[in-house]
């Protein structure tokens, strides 16, 4: 990625040998920081679902540049699961890196698992003799 600035020289003689020169600075500003975009969640869980939760997708950046401008890049998730069938809790999922240019890059996703079922007792049936 370029940034800085580029540096024009203009030099040359006249006619008469005199020596004519002169230099313009262009300032190259940076390339727009990214903006992450992670999978959408569901804000809760059954006790069930979140027994079957995978790891999810990638979170993907971009500043929607191109060429020597563009940022882009893709960063992880990672998973930290804290629920009991019987207490539910929570799942969150953070997507945290830095891009290219040393910009963190970073949002977060908290899913609530909820409790299991409270189970049914069944008893058996008696007959009066």
């Amino acid at each position: 990625m370029r940034r800085g600035t580029i540096t024009i020289l203009y030099s040359g003689t006249d006619e008469c040998g005199n020596l004519l020169e002169q230099t313009a600075v262009i300032t190259v500003l940076p390339a727009a920081v990214p903006t992450l975009t992670i999978p959408t969640f569901p804000t809760e869980l059954s006790c069930a679902g979140a027994d079957g939760f995978t790891t999810p997708a990638d979170g993907t950046y971009s500043n929607g540049e191109s060429g020597d401008c563009e940022i882009s890049g893709a960063i992880p998730p990672q998973v930290t699961e804290s629920w009991t069938a019987c207490d539910g809790g929570t799942i969150t999922i953070l997507y945290s890196g830095t891009d290219e240019c040393g910009n963190l890059l970073e949002q977060t996703a908290v899913i609530t698992v909820l409790p299991a079922a409270v189970p049914t007792l069944t008893i058996p049936t008696f007959r009066r003799s």
